[in-house]
């Protein structure tokens, strides 16, 4: 009963009145008390470590078992990429395509998440399918205006420069004549297409050749300028006899100055020289009244002389002409009839 008194005052931390704070005179006692306290110590630190070794187990398993590994999806084709990924309990979106460079049009250049990437298993990934590498085709753009062709540049995401500006018989001054590069060629983004724009037709001007060979006329006007390709320009002649100008030579010109473009029509009017008739057959023997009237009729002018005297009696017919019959002379020239 003693004993059972003791180990209940010990236990409670010393006999009744005791204070455990005060220092114990018992030295027995007081490594008792340190060892029963140590044990509860650790009999507490093992049941603290078990259950954070139970917590951490169950944590370690519920993650491994929620999060895997996002499949490699990459350069596989959008079936097969999807394929693979359902295998694996995910769920496939398709995104908007996108260019690239290195993957070729139609297979999987990303994923979202990225392959290998710690995910909830069965969540779901998105794929990013190739286009290819970003190109464009260079537009039609001749005939179009300066701002026009910028624009349908810059909407298919190409830039614009011009060239140095060219005449052209087609196109309409302003407007595009050719690009480089051409038409259909197809280019990266942000390519620069230089234009090329219309000066509008050729002006040729026009020289004076009045006065000048018919044959230098025409020469230069349908030669034009050799070093210009198509400098051209058509001419137009008609010929008048002049007893001013020589033969062969331009007595007029239709425009004589200004500017032309290829092929407008110059008109040149040429000298045949004076007008000569023939002094007809037969005129000897004829009556005076005749044959002065058939002479005057070609231009002629006609003076009669007598054959004993201007002033003798006349019979009325012709014995002499000068100059004779066949040859050819001006009209206006004087033609002598002797007369009977």
């Amino acid at each position: 009963m003693t004993s059972r008194l003791f180990l209940d005052e010990h236990d409670a931390g010393g006999p009744p009145g005791h204070d455990p704070d005060e220092p114990d005179d018992d030295p027995e006692a007081a490594a008792l008390a340190a060892r029963r306290t140590s044990r509860r110590r650790a009999r507490l630190l093992g049941s603290l470590v078990i259950v954070l070794a139970l917590v951490g187990g169950l944590a370690f398993y519920f993650l491994s078992w929620r999060y895997v590994p996002a499949p490699r999806l990459l350069d596989l084709t959008q079936a097969e990429a999807t394929e693979r990924a359902e295998a694996d309990g995910f769920d496939v979106e398709v995104g908007p395509a996108g260019y690239s460079e290195t993957v070729a049009a139609g297979l999987v250049m990303a994923t979202d998440p990225e392959g290998g990437e710690e995910v909830v298993r069965g969540g779901t990934i998105t794929l990013t399918v190739s286009r290819g590498p970003e190109r464009y085709a260079v537009p039609s753009l001749r005939g179009r205006t300066a701002d026009e062709a910028r624009t349908a540049l810059e909407s298919t995401n190409l830039a614009y420069a011009e060239a140095e500006p060219r005449y052209d018989e087609e196109v309409p001054e302003g407007a595009v004549i050719a690009t480089d590069p051409a038409q259909g060629t197809v280019v990266r983004p942000d390519a620069t297409v230089t234009v090329v724009l219309s000066l509008g037709r050729r002006p040729i001007p026009v020289e004076d050749f009045t006065g000048r060979p018919r044959d230098e006329a025409e020469a230069a006007l349908t030669t034009g300028d050799p070093e210009i390709e198509g400098d051209e320009l058509q001419v137009s002649v008609s010929e008048e006899f002049s007893d001013t100008v020589p033969a062969g030579t331009v007595i007029s010109q239709d425009p004589t100055g200004g500017t032309l473009n290829l092929g407008d029509t110059v008109t040149l009017v040429v000298s045949k020289g004076p007008e000569l008739v023939s002094i007809p057959d037969g005129l000897v023997g004829g009556r005076v009244e005749d044959v002065r009237s058939q002479l005057e009729g070609l231009g002629l002018v006609v003076d009669e002389q007598g054959l004993i005297g201007s002033d003798g009696p006349r019979i009325g017919y012709v014995t002499g002409v000068s100059p004779g019959s066949g040859e050819q002379v001006r009209r206006g020239t004087t033609v002598t009839l002797t007369v009977l």
